[in-house]
């Protein structure tokens, strides 16, 4: 049940600098976007056209235009396909809805495109209840608001959504809830399937991320088609990356480990539930909380890990490199040493010292045919004294 939105916008002004081409192989090149069609990434360089197939990419980074808007989003509206649109207000009449685009534009789209829609910024203990709440199966629409500093929901249906009110369905009656006091709201579509993979994620300068299932160029412009259906055209002077690794990059972070060990420097792991939970295995998490942050930098995808644990995945079929960034996480530097072991089926491919005294490693790994990857953090010089390891971006390739 796809619907159109098209954003035609201001022209395209030319980037300065070139868009960066990078492959899974560990590839990169340079230069201006000739075209997108297909499964094809054409690169103007200065050795002449270079065409890439969308199965050997990694990501394509944009160049900054000049003329690219700086605004910021204050309403986050996720459409069906996890497509997620960062906008600036939200509007809904009868079955259809009403986006201002933080370009200036109103756009339309079907109700029936939407999963939820978020109002308001959220970090710590709201963004948890949040994610709570999304996971909910859901018997109906769902009206969330904030309470004493604390998300509260309940189950009716969404009627017309204004810039000062939503009206919501509650046993038959429709009440006017004030927009401040709404944090999102949640749709609910019966019988909705789910949608094909996306094989390609679109980012724009605002932050908006489109879950494509293809993009093309049609001159100065990208056309996108969401998973669902969705149709979107965007200058290209907006878009920002094109990432490519659905279906070829699997996270560990997003991986089921097939066992997990963790053995404290004293006494018994089972003796002492309060320790093993505080040092247990963290995806897409740092052991103090918060984002991982290596080098200065915050990583939103990998693995923090604690000595002595001992972690093992077992990989899917027809996996070629293992990558990551690992140290010592900047909260614990420049304390922390760890002596790191990674083997596929029990043999070693890697054995180094990782310390809060030296500069984060980029690994990339030969993983062919293995069947199990297992990763040990072992104690370092320092017994076990803030071995904070984190393995950024920590991924597997295809």
């Amino acid at each position: 049940m796809g619907c159109t939105w098209i954003l035609l916008l201001m022209g395209f002004v030319a980037a300065s600098g070139d868009a960066r081409v990078q492959t899974l192989a560990g590839q990169s090149a340079t230069g201006r976007i000739a075209a997108i069609a297909g499964d094809k990434v054409v690169l103007s360089t200065a050795r002449g056209n270079q065409t890439f197939s969308a199965k050997e990419l990694l990501s394509v980074a944009l160049p900054e235009a000049a003329n690219r808007p700086n605004a910021t989003a204050s309403v986050w509206v996720t459409l069906v396909d996890e497509s997620l649109l960062a906008v600036k207000g939200f509007q809904v009449k009868g079955a259809e809805a009403q986006v201002a685009h933080l370009a200036g534009d109103a756009v339309m789209l079907s109700a029936r495109a939407i999963d939820s829609v978020r109002f308001r910024e959220h970090s710590g203990a709201l963004a948890d209840q949040w994610a709570e709440i999304l996971k909910t199966e859901r018997a109906g629409d769902v009206l969330v608001v904030r309470k004493n500093e604390a998300l509260d929901y309940v189950t009716g249906v969404i009627r017309d959504v204004k810039d000062d009110a939503v009206q919501f369905e509650l046993d038959g009656e429709v009440v006017s809830v004030p927009r401040a006091k709404v944090d999102g709201l949640l749709y609910h579509h019966a019988g909705r399937k789910a949608p094909p993979p996306a094989y390609c994620v679109v980012t724009d300068a605002f932050g908006s991320q489109l879950r494509a299932a293809s993009i093309a160029t049609e001159g100065d412009r990208a056309r996108v088609k969401t998973a669902a259906g969705v149709e979107i055209v965007r200058p290209l002077a907006e878009l920002v990356r094109l990432d490519f690794s659905q279906g070829n990059v699997q996270y560990l972070g997003d991986l089921k480990p097939e066992s997990v060990v963790w053995t404290p420097y004293v006494g018994d792991a089972d003796a002492s539930p309060v320790a093993r939970e505080f040092y247990r295995v963290r995806a897409d998490r740092s052991l103090e909380g918060g984002a991982l942050r290596l080098g200065g930098k915050e990583y939103a995808k990998g693995l923090a890990m604690h000595s002595r644990t001992e972690i093992v995945y077992r990989l899917p079929d027809k996996v070629r490199s293992f990558e990551a960034l690992v140290g010592i996480d900047d909260r614990a530097r420049p304390l922390g040493d760890v002596k790191l072991s990674i083997l596929g089926d029990d043999r070693p491919l890697f054995e180094g010292k990782i310390t809060g005294k030296e500069a984060p490693q980029s690994l990339r790994l030969d993983i062919s045919g293995v069947n199990r990857l297992k990763i040990v953090a072992d104690f370092g010089e320092d017994l076990d004294v803030a071995d904070s390891l984190d393995l950024c971006e920590a991924r597997i390739l295809k």
